[in-house]
């Protein structure tokens, strides 16, 4: 049986005789810390900086993309070889806002998170904090796909709890 995938190094894979090089490449091997280290502290520190962050996983059904962002469902806070990116992340954001607060006492921090996890499946756009919020609007503007959902509308419902 031909490979048809074959990666050649941490940035690079040959596909068909191709080759492609991206930032970086996470392959069978890669661990849950591995994701983490290479997704999610970068992403915790951007945050930190005053940037909005995104993560996207796409793939097939049954690819692993609930393991890699969730991790392994029996999985506790306690047992971090299973978690998956969002617990970290979370963990980690939240530890960083104290180390900030805490460094930078006499300036009176004050940090705002907003989070929403949406599912885009079929074209249909699913609140994965809400399921009852559904079938918001699909958008394609030079290929990018957009939620018609405005900031003060994913505000009004984190502050009432996200459900």
């Amino acid at each position: 049986m031909a490979t048809i995938v074959q990666k050649i190094s941490n940035k690079s894979l040959s596909m068909a005789g191709q080759t492609f090089t991206f930032d970086s490449i996470a392959d069978i091997e890669s661990t849950q810390i591995d994701i983490f280290q290479l997704i999610g502290a970068p992403l915790v520190e951007n945050c930190l900086a005053g940037f909005n962050s995104s993560v996207f996983a796409y793939g097939q059904t049954g690819s692993g993309k609930t393991y890699t962002i969730w991790g392994a469902s029996n999985a506790s806070l306690e047992e971090c070889d299973q978690q998956g990116l969002t617990p970290r992340v979370c963990q980690r954001l939240f530890e960083r806002i104290n180390e900030e607060q805490e460094r930078h006492a006499d300036k009176q921090l004050v940090y705002m998170c907003r989070c929403s996890f949406l599912e885009i499946y079929n074209e249909q756009i699913t609140d994965l904090l809400d399921r009852s919020q559904k079938n918001f609007q699909v958008k394609e503007a030079n290929w990018e796909l957009t939620a018609s959902w405005t900031g003060d509308q994913l505000s009004d419902h984190l502050q009432d709890g996200g459900g």
